[in-house]
């Protein structure tokens, strides 16, 4: 009888037990157990949080801050649909709580729902806290819904807050690009007007780092793309201002005068008050020993814009001493006379030669400008339709700062006459002030090809402008330069985009995907056996990366090394045989080998890859060696049929 005693005594020792411990939670009182569940939140044990937050509600089901807190403890479990009920029930009690705006926002945005997001985010911003991370979850829900000035207001009031926080520079430029490439998109619906080639002559113009960095092969490839592309737009019926100034700046720099001159002539008929078509007619006839020709150019464009010689442009002298004499005694009496253009010339001429007597033509230079500078026009007028048609009138001869200052400075900007909009935005463009041609002209929608042109160039501008303070404020970090370089890359400026991988890599020596960035932006320079070695050095930091076996491969045909290329190639298959460039590679190298059997399988199994043809003439070719001329018919046929597609699709620099 006593072991069943004993087991019965344990029984009811149990039971007392459970009645204590249920005893004890029903005397618990609401207060108790929020303090409880509140510890367990504080202490990060969730789960525990979440229990007692579930009884607690039980109790006092109309407490909107319980809710708020039996919420949070969902998510950060991850629970949810449980946090996505607890907050709404929250916001039901009271509608202005904090946290159940900005976590349910957080929940609604993640989700893409950016309309019912919105009224929950705005709310949050409205109270004031966590200022910063709140602003970015509005500005990220109204591009979601297409209101991208605002969001820009609000990334740059967060810049504005904190331009120590590299993010907030990363979110503004990121906005603007993307911006920049939604506006630059609308110029496709002018199929006449080749502003694909427009951007990318841009593009492919050497830029300074470039100029001074010792890429010379590189510089001449680009020079030379840019040079036919600004051919290619402008005999589309492009008359954007100043693109032929662009295009004969790079045709002086090659010696190509004619051309020069005949697109300066070009720019004048177009704009007659361009002072920058005149200061290049300067340099040619400067170059072509008219140096009285040039001084007049000089005149004429410093009367137009005298701030475009502060400080004094390089002219770019370089005549023997015989050239100068034949026509040195008139270009004397004319600067004795104070003529500007006269003294710029004899300063140029003397600089190498007599430092005393080049400075004092500097000096009468100077002067001449200064006095161009004082004679700022007439009057403005006596209304405010008056005073825009006076500012548009300046803004057309190129007095830019005082057009915009007197425009800018109405309370509300009027109605322009006919083309002011377009001064206006171009004169804007010309003084740096990309923020004021996207604020004035971006919401209104614009038309005109070339105002469009404008706003999108000073969304890129601003883009890039918001990456490079990112990276000055942040310098050591690896990722700032990793994303700069991207961004350069999809700008194809790929000569700066190298240079901002190298920073990256610099900080952090053994990331296998910088290397292979840096690799992709030489191989795009041509610059194939640098290339060749990123790519190897990214393989051997991450064996098993397919691509880079691929590019190594690609970079290596392109030195003639058909060996290797076959060697790198082969291993990017074994690595992921789905890779069809690859494959249309390998069939390439083979065919330098001859072997024409395998390179006809590898093309075959590669030609999905073909975008532009190329594949499929290569295949052509093979089938004809091979004697199927059915295939080989068929290839021609498709080979024709890709060229032609993407020489539509190609028209660059939309989609910046």
């Amino acid at each position: 009888m006593r072991p069943r005693i004993r087991s019965c005594c344990r029984a009811l020792l149990i039971g007392y037990l459970y009645w204590l411990a249920s005893h004890r939670l029903v005397a618990q009182s609401p207060r108790e157990l929020a303090a409880e569940a509140g510890r367990a939140l504080q202490n990060k044990d969730y789960a525990k949080a979440e229990q007692v937050y579930s009884r607690v509600l039980t109790l006092v089901p109309e407490v909107a801050e319980m809710y708020s807190n039996y919420g949070l403890a969902c998510y950060y479990q991850r629970k949810l649909a449980c946090a996505e009920r607890a907050f709404s029930r929250a916001l039901e009690l009271k509608r202005n709580l904090f946290l159940p705006n900005w976590l349910l926002g957080q929940l609604l945005f993640d989700r893409g729902d950016y309309k019912e997001a919105l009224p929950l985010v705005e709310r949050a911003f409205e109270q004031g806290q966590a200022r910063r991370e709140v602003a970015n979850l509005l500005a990220g829900t109204l591009i979601g819904l297409g209101r991208h000035s605002r969001a820009i207001a609000l990334y740059e009031s967060v810049v504005q807050s904190d331009s120590s926080d590299p993010d907030a520079h990363y979110r503004l430029g990121k906005t603007y690009l993307d911006l920049g490439q939604n506006v630059m998109a609308r110029l496709r619906t002018y199929p006449h007007l080749d502003f694909g080639q427009l951007l990318a002559a841009e593009r492919f113009t050497p830029h300074e780092d470039a100029l001074e960095g010792g890429h010379e092969p590189m510089v001449a490839a680009q020079t030379t793309l840019a040079v036919n592309a600004y051919k290619d737009a402008i005999a589309s019926g492009i008359e954007v201002r100043g693109a032929r100034v662009e295009y004969a700046k790079l045709e002086i720099d090659q010696g190509n005068t004619t051309a020069a001159k005949e697109a300066l002539d070009g720019e004048i008929r177009l704009d007659p008050w361009s002072y920058e078509a005149r200061f290049q007619l300067a340099r040619v006839a400067a170059l072509e020993g008219d140096l009285l020709g040039a001084a007049r150019m000089l005149d004429a464009a410093v009367a137009i814009r005298p701030e475009f010689f502060d400080p004094m442009p390089p002219l770019g002298l370089s005549l023997q001493a015989s050239a100068v004499a034949a026509s040195m005694a008139g270009l004397l009496r004319d600067a004795i006379d104070g003529q500007f253009g006269a003294a710029m010339v004899l300063g140029s001429y003397f600089a190498p030669r007599d430092r005393q007597e080049a400075s004092r033509w500097a000096t009468a230079a100077i002067e001449a400008r200064h006095r161009a500078l004082a004679e700022t026009g007439e009057g403005s007028g006596t209304d405010a339709r008056q005073a825009a048609a006076h500012a548009v009138n300046l803004l057309r001869r190129k007095r830019y700062e005082l057009g915009i200052e007197t425009l800018l400075a109405m309370p509300t900007l009027p109605a322009l006459p006919q083309g002011g909009d377009l001064e206006l935005a171009r004169a804007l463009y010309r003084t740096a002030r990309y923020d004021d041609v996207v604020r004035l002209f971006r919401a209104h929608d614009p038309t005109a090809p070339e105002l469009i042109y404008l706003v999108g160039s000073s969304l890129a501008k601003l883009g890039l402008g918001a990456l490079q303070a990112m990276v000055r404020v942040d310098p050591d970090s690896a990722r700032a330069h990793q994303i700069l370089g991207e961004a350069l890359f999809a700008q194809e400026r790929y000569i700066e985009s190298a240079s901002a991988f190298e920073e990256a890599i610099g900080r952090k020596p053994d990331d296998s995907e910088l290397r292979f960035l840096l690799g992709t932006a030489q191989y795009k320079q041509m610059a194939f056996p640098a290339a060749a070695e990123a790519f190897r050095q990214s393989i051997a930091l991450d064996a098993r990366n397919a691509e880079a076996h691929m590019m190594l491969g690609d970079a290596l045909l392109q030195t003639d090394d058909s060996e290797g290329a076959v060697a790198a190639l082969t291993k990017a298959l074994e690595l992921e045989d789905a890779l069809t460039q690859a494959h249309a590679l390998l069939g390439k190298a083979y065919r330098a080998q001859g072997k024409l059997e395998m390179a006809l399988a590898s093309l075959e199994r590669g030609a999905a890859a073909d975008e532009d043809g190329s594949v499929h003439y290569q295949l052509f070719m093979l089938y004809q060696r091979t004697r199927q001329p059915a295939k080989a018919k068929g290839a021609l046929e498709i080979s024709e049929r890709l060229r032609q597609a993407a020489r539509r699709a190609a028209r660059p620099g939309l989609a910046q």
